[in-house]
């Protein structure tokens, strides 16, 4: 898959291409599809408290991201499963390892 441009600094552990690798064993049978997904992931990850049209930059990116939520092949189970695999792998090799939340 080629990778997707944004305009979105953000740097985590990861590195600032984290969400490529995060989704990477997402497969929704349609390249576009996936750079829809990477790109509008990068757009929540900037707002995350907001709406979808306050995280997106303009019309053209919000009507993307509710047509990304509206298209029949993406599925949530996915998104899940890819994150799940990622986090297990990150998890390889620790003793011990601790998952916080705030809510």
């Amino acid at each position: 898959m080629s990778e997707v441009s944004t305009n979105v600094q953000y740097t985590d552990g990861l590195g600032d291409k984290w969400l490529e690798r995060e989704l990477k064993h997402v497969n929704l049978g349609d390249t576009r599809l996936h750079k829809r997904l990477i790109k509008t992931g990068y757009c929540i990850e900037g707002k995350v408290s907001g709406s979808i049209n306050q995280s997106c930059s303009g019309w053209k990116e919000a009507k993307g991201a509710y047509r990304l939520f509206s298209n029949e092949k993406l599925k949530d189970k996915e998104i899940y499963s890819s994150h799940y695999k990622e986090t297990m792998e990150r998890m390889k090799g620790n003793q011990f390892v601790l998952s916080v939340q705030d809510t």
